[in-house]
């Protein structure tokens, strides 16, 4: 009886070998075993975008366009272009940004702003875009939504430009947002901060600080919430929950690398804010306002910052990059932040159709790697 259970034992451990080799096709010592066990790692230990957004400002036509002509003073045609292109992309963005002066405006009388944000939020390209693109847009405001400019002179504060840009723009905001509170009658409902798959991204309105003139008489708009801004971040900082964190705004802190002089570019008296964004690790400060495209990553800082300023309007006269186009940031499973700019080559009538395809302009690696793009920074591909 025990030499039948060890016979029966023998014939067992046979077929369970020959079932084992007869599923996978090879054995031990094939060589071809090697090749899918190499496979099956690859799987497991791919590095995925596991989330994406995308960002750009300024797509506001010149001054020499009329109303009757385009109503919405967009770009349509870099519009056009960027959403298509965007649309397209693999991964495509969870989330795009849009970085103000999508209308011209900037006029003292706030029916005009009326007028042109009405009609941008009806174009059918923008439209078709929040409908059918999957893709959430983000509205920032820049100085042509919220300022006036007298005789296109200095610029001060619209009065009632906040409430007419929340009527038409709140659409484009996060509904679980948190929003800065309002202080000394000042209305700060454009900026606000929100978490998507432990990502922290601020926003923030950077342009009705400027001091009116002749006491009230221009207007008291929200101002840039720099108590409120620093206190978010230091909180995103300090929560282990949040991976990342982003912040946004239409004016940059640094400008070829420099904090230039004046109000017309520069946060104002913002060195706390950008202390702020270096000492909790924030990953990119993204703006617009020059109508350019740079990247600056100071010799001694981490946080890059990104100008984003080339959707359409006008190129600087003293611009480094020379395509319309728009930026894509990818956060990987592994903690890499890979920046992707594409664009084409901005033709010598910038409301012209492209001069050229959309293409990949710039990349980086944003991730804290010991300051792996020092100044100076590249400015993209250029067009020849």
């Amino acid at each position: 009886m025990k030499t039948i259970n060890k016979l029966t034992l023998v014939a067992l451990l046979m077929a369970v070998a020959f079932s084992c080799r007869t599923e996978t096709g090879q054995n031990e010592n094939d060589p071809k075993d090697s090749t899918d066990i190499a496979k099956d790692d690859a799987v497991v230990t791919a590095d995925n975008v596991v989330y994406s957004f995308a960002f750009v400002g300024c797509n506001r036509v010149g001054w020499s366009v009329h109303h009757r002509d385009n109503p919405s003073m967009a770009n349509h045609v870099a519009l056009d272009s960027i959403f298509k292109d965007m649309q397209r992309q693999d991964p495509k963005p969870n989330l795009f940004f849009n970085l103000g002066d999508i209308v011209r405006a900037e006029q003292p009388q706030v029916s005009v702003l009326n007028k042109e944000l009405a009609a941008w939020v009806i174009d059918p390209k923008v439209v078709d875009f929040k409908n059918n693109s999957g893709i959430e847009m983000v509205a920032v405001p820049g100085n042509h939504e919220l300022l006036q400019s007298i005789n296109k002179g200095p610029e001060y504060p619209l009065p009632g430009s906040t409430a007419v840009w929340m009527s038409y723009m709140s659409q484009f905001m996060p509904s679980d947002r948190t929003v800065a509170p309002d202080a000394d009658g000042l209305d700060n409902r454009s900026s606000f901060s929100f978490v998507r798959d432990s990502i922290a991204f601020l926003v923030l309105n950077t342009d009705t600080f400027n001091p009116p003139a002749k006491g009230e008489q221009y207007g008291k708009e929200g101002q840039f919430p720099q108590a409120w801004a620093i206190k978010t971040i230091e909180a995103f900082g300090a929560d282990p929950a949040i991976k990342h964190i982003f912040a946004f705004g239409h004016r940059p802190y640094y400008v070829r690398g420099a904090i230039p002089p004046g109000d017309h570019s520069g946060l104002p008296d913002a060195e706390k804010f950008w202390d702020a964004l270096t000492d909790n690790n924030v990953i990119a400060y993204l703006a617009a306002h020059k109508h350019d495209y740079q990247r600056f990553q100071m010799d001694d800082e981490e946080t890059t910052q990104i100008i984003a300023g080339n959707g359409g309007s006008p190129l600087d006269g003293n611009a480094s990059s020379s395509f319309f186009g728009y930026s894509r940031i990818d956060v990987y499973a592994s903690g890499k932040i890979e920046l992707v700019t594409r664009g084409y080559c901005a033709p010598s009538n910038y409301l012209d159709p492209p001069n050229g395809p959309m293409a990949e302009r710039d990349r980086s690696d944003l991730s804290f790697n010991g300051n792996s793009n020092p100044l100076p920074s590249p400015y993209g591909v250029p067009c020849n």
